[in-house]
């Protein structure tokens, strides 16, 4: 099963391509996490999905429907892009209360998600004297009153004090338990893996990585790249590292990588080249 899905998704802006043919599947349920570094476009793939941006080519289809037509999901999608926005001298609860009116949800929505987002004894207070984390978390429980079966956050721990990331990282672990899905984006993978069951990762519009979380962190598994003094020795270097009990060994352009050990090794390396 997958919440989203896209097709040579192609977004440019004249001669700059964002989004570039990008193929991927989001798995419905869960948290999945969109990671790449600013200006690989994170944020214009996720306005393509919600129907903010029109792709120069290709298809994507969120919740089975094409995104051509996003009035026909979007009722069923709740959203945070960049930074939330509040009538500062209003409380949480009548900010939120006016969005549920605006969008023809019952009054109980609002309780109702002040309580899973943590503001339920604050909830009456300006929203002026929110910390950046609590209004996060209010800009959360916005896009939660439809009660959304995919939930798209856009870098939603931007800014945060190391307490405010693990506020909103708990409350995303939360949210994924609850059977929706939930796409967040982030240019620091440190700040959401932990929540995170499976990763997208994406540099320059294009795709890098596409499954668990797991699977990527154990691709930056510890290695040693061992260059030789002379490019001449190489051959003689690999052998010697293999004739030794190194077998996971990767031959880059630049050096041997031995995959799977520290730095702790590399007085062994150096006996073994020597002895070569």
């Amino acid at each position: 099963m997958t919440a989203i899905t896209t097709a040579a998704l192609t977004r440019r802006y004249g001669n700059r391509t964002v989004i570039d043919a990008l193929t991927v599947d989001v798995p419905a349920g869960g948290v999945v996490g969109l990671v790449g570094p600013n200006g690989s476009g994170k944020s214009t793939l996720i306005r393509m999905l919600l129907g903010l941006v029109a792709p120069t080519s290709g298809t994507a289809y969120v919740l089975g429907r094409s995104i051509d037509d996003p009035s026909s999901y979007l009722s069923r999608v709740g959203a945070l892009v960049e930074s939330p926005s509040f009538v500062p001298a209003l409380s949480a609860r009548a900010n939120l209360l006016s969005l549920a009116r605006l969008r023809g949800l019952p009054a109980s929505r609002v309780d109702e998600v002040l309580d899973v987002v943590g503001l339920s004894g604050r909830d009456r207070e300006p929203v002026r004297r929110f910390s950046l984390g609590m209004k996060q978390r209010l800009g959360i429980a916005a896009a939660l009153l439809p009660d959304p079966e995919l939930l798209v956050l856009d870098e939603p721990t931007n800014g945060l004090d190391p307490a405010g990331i693990v506020e909103v990282r708990a409350l995303l672990r939360r949210l994924g338990e609850s059977g929706r899905t939930v796409l967040v984006s982030s240019h620091l993978l440190a700040e959401i893996q932990a929540a995170c069951d499976a990763l997208i990762v994406i540099r320059f519009g294009q795709l890098v990585y596409a499954g668990p979380t797991m699977g990527l962190l154990a691709r930056g598994a510890e290695h040693v790249d061992v260059v030789p003094e002379r490019d001449a020795d190489r051959a003689a270097l690999l052998l010697a590292l293999r004739q030794a009990g190194w077998d996971d060994i990767d031959e880059q352009p630049s050096a041997l990588r031995l995959s799977g050990v520290g730095d702790s090794v590399a007085a062994e390396i150096n006996r073994v080249a020597f002895a070569a």
